[in-house]
């Protein structure tokens, strides 16, 4: 079963790019609009999860019990 990664729309075509390019990866969107409730039922299955300036805590974690990776993307120490 290949590793499912949750990643933002919003994601730059570089990064989107990038990561349709890993064939062993199964890649998951969601909007930037998505409520915390329905984030947060993203997150059952998926092993990793990069974000933008969605917040993420100590309710995401526990709604992910298969999560194994968290990337923040962007530069700077303000997010």
């Amino acid at each position: 079963m290949r590793p499912i990664v949750l990643v933002p729309e919003a994601l730059a075509p570089a990064g989107s790019s990038l990561a349709q390019s890993r064939p062993e990866l199964q890649l998951r969107t969601f909007p930037a609009n998505l409520g915390a409730e329905a984030f947060r039922a993203q997150l059952g299955d998926v092993q990793a999860v990069v974000l933008g300036l969605t917040p993420f805590g100590r309710a995401e974690l526990d709604a992910a019990p298969a999560l194994r990776v968290v990337a923040r993307i962007g530069v700077g120490f303000d997010t």
